[in-house]
């Protein structure tokens, strides 16, 4: 029986409404607070990489290198072949990013593809795709 099927079955339904997003979005989240605070430091690009491919399932080329400290959020990330993410660079991987081949992002780049809207009273979360293609260079602490 699946998670889901035993909460229904289990829990009233306003206890429902509040636990099971909760349970279904934890472990996401967990798997990228446990790369951001601990992967991400460990001097490894080859650990690096496999835990974006295999656990968060992200799309990562032949050649890529992604140095240490790089914090990423969101679940709309790809990058393709011999392109290097340097140290202390944000990712915010809400509205989505695509890097193409051979790109060199310098550190402490910010790349963000989500923002609020100030002027809507619910305050909502848009964001758009952003697209960085083949052979391009970003600067040092550019956003």
């Amino acid at each position: 029986m699946s998670v889901k099927a035993l909460i229904k079955k289990f829990t009233p339904r306003w206890i429902r409404y509040q636990l099971y997003p909760f349970l279904i979005h934890y472990p996401r989240a967990f798997k990228f607070y446990f790369f951001n605070h601990f992967i991400a430091r460990i001097p490894s690009f080859t650990l690096r990489t496999l835990y974006l491919r295999k656990i968060i399932g992200y799309s990562i080329g032949k050649g890529t290198a992604l140095h240490m400290n790089i914090f990423i959020t969101g679940n709309h990330f790809s990058i393709a072949d011999h392109s290097v993410i340097n140290r202390r660079c944000y990712l915010d991987c809400r509205g989505g990013i695509a890097i193409g081949n051979n790109v060199s992002i310098s550190p402490e780049v910010y790349i963000i593809s989500a923002t609020h809207d100030p002027d809507d009273p619910e305050y909502r979360v848009f964001g758009k795709k952003v697209v960085i293609d083949d052979y391009v260079w970003v600067g040092a602490k550019a956003i």
